[in-house]
């Protein structure tokens, strides 16, 4: 029987995500306090490292508990010190952004699907397409996932990987499980399965070691 391994959330979007043992749903079916703060550039637009590469060099170290980030090794909490995680952030960039928050929804990167993203050895087959089970919450899959230009980059230095993105296409290609509806994918740099919680499980909590089925 599949179980959930891992469970990882990024309190702030583009930063480094943590490892925890459970993560209650939200009213908008996300994880709580996954994505709840992100930065903004001058137009409004989120700063990542779709856009960003330097972020990859940039190290932040949270205590949910407290709700605090590290950075640099000097702690700012996240719900009273956004202007100076703002301004630091703007130093290191060469560019102004603003720290924002959303309690309500977060800043998932896609609305019509907020729920956490799957991956597993058995993501593409199972879960896409159907309704299942984390423990007691019960989990649309919507889609195989597509990916960004942050996988192609080293996770520390953000240096790029040569034609990363045609081999991971070939392989994905290549490797997909039996059973897989091809017609599914207009191009193969896919993985993991973006999903859906309805508003009925919202405060149910997923934990490691929940069956799926």
């Amino acid at each position: 029987m599949p179980r959930i391994s891992h469970i990882h959330i990024y309190p702030v979007k583009a930063l480094a995500p943590i490892r925890v043992r459970e993560a209650a749903v939200s009213r908008s079916g996300a994880l709580e306090l996954d994505r709840r703060w992100a930065f903004v550039d001058t137009h409004g637009r989120f700063v990542n490292g779709k856009n960003r590469a330097a972020l990859h060099t940039l190290q932040a170290r949270f205590d949910v508990c407290r709700l605090e980030v590290c950075l640099d090794g000097r702690t700012y909490s996240l719900e009273r010190q956004s202007a100076e995680i703002s301004r630091w952030m703007s130093d290191r960039l060469g560019d102004p952004v603003e720290l924002r928050e959303n309690r309500s929804t977060g800043f998932p990167d896609d609305t019509a699907s907020p729920g956490p993203t799957f991956v597993s050895t058995g993501s593409l087959r199972q879960m896409y397409d159907r309704s299942f089970l984390a423990g007691t919450v019960l989990i649309q899959g919507i889609n195989p996932c597509q990916r960004c230009v942050v996988p192609s980059r080293d996770p520390r230095t953000g240096t790029s990987t040569v034609d990363f993105q045609r081999r991971f296409a070939d392989l994905r290609e290549q490797n997909l499980p039996p059973g897989v509806n091809r017609a599914r994918f207009s191009h193969y740099y896919r993985l993991a399965v973006n999903t859906r919680i309805p508003p009925t499980e919202s405060g149910k909590q997923i934990r490691e070691d929940d069956e799926v089925t």
